[in-house]
């Protein structure tokens, strides 16, 4: 039996429905896998594809330095204008802090990893002023699960109430990839409704018709949500990464 595009863009023309039952259902399919799976399909961790004299560097560390693999450090700021790390209030937060730390499951944060300057009174935990000090502990796993737990430690440390004149900062690797995933979505979504909304209103102006300025906006949403989902099954092989969602909207809505 021969196949050919002719014969392939007769039979689609002759069968418009179906050709359009077939690309719906590949669609829904693929929409489904992305919801369910793209987020474990990308990362935003980062590697050489060839080795360079800082990458061979690295993993002389790595080799040399067990030590220092396997782990991502997050570290939790508290300080105060009005009391310094001698004072009970002081000292009775951090504790309690720590304490709320420890209690999550050792796959969220290292056992036995919490350092702070009621534990260790180095100087090098604490600020100039002594106004401000440091908690430091190990995420457990690595990187991307770091990166996938940072949300549960964020609760636990907005869920302890900082006395009066307290303010408490979060930061570490996990916590600025977190930040990064969040803000590229946000930026997605903010950047590509804008542009679909414009793109939407050129092409009534220019076709006149609500229906003919639909068709490319429909194709290039379809196929935007088709490469997502076969996006999703690659990412079950080898992580890619996160920009893959924005460069596949942006090229999708330019295309279609």
């Amino acid at each position: 039996m021969h196949v050919s595009t002719r014969g392939l863009a007769c039979w689609s023309a002759h069968h418009p429905w179906k050709i359009v039952g077939v690309w719906a259902m590949v669609a829904v399919v693929a929409l489904f896998y992305a919801m369910m799976h793209l987020d474990e399909a990308i990362t935003t961790q980062a590697t050489f594809t060839s080795h360079p004299e800082s990458k061979i560097a690295e993993d002389l560390l790595q080799d040399r330095m067990p030590s220092t693999k396997g782990y991502t450090t997050e570290v939790v700021i508290i300080r105060s204008p009005t009391h310094t790390v001698k004072s009970p209030e002081f000292r009775a937060f951090v504790e309690l802090l720590s304490t709320k730390i420890e209690a999550l499951p050792p796959t969220v944060v290292e056992p036995d990893s919490l350092i702070s300057y009621y534990r260790l009174p180095v100087t090098l935990l604490l600020s100039a002023d002594r106004h401000t000090t440091v908690i430091l502990f190990k995420m457990s796993g690595s990187l991307e699960e770091a990166k996938n737990n940072i949300e549960t430690l964020r609760h636990v440390v907005k869920g302890v109430t900082p006395p009066a004149g307290f303010d408490v900062l979060q930061v570490g690797e996990a916590s600025i990839a977190f930040a990064i995933h969040k803000q590229s979505h946000q930026d997605l979504l903010r950047g590509e409704s804008f542009g679909l909304l414009i793109a939407l209103i050129i092409l009534l102006i220019v076709f006149k018709s609500l229906v003919a300025a639909l068709i490319p906006v429909v194709i290039a949403v379809l196929s935007v949500v088709i490469t997502l989902g076969l996006a999703s099954l690659i990412g079950q092989m080898t992580a890619l990464s996160f920009f893959i969602v924005n460069v596949t909207t942006t090229i999708g809505l330019a295309v279609g």
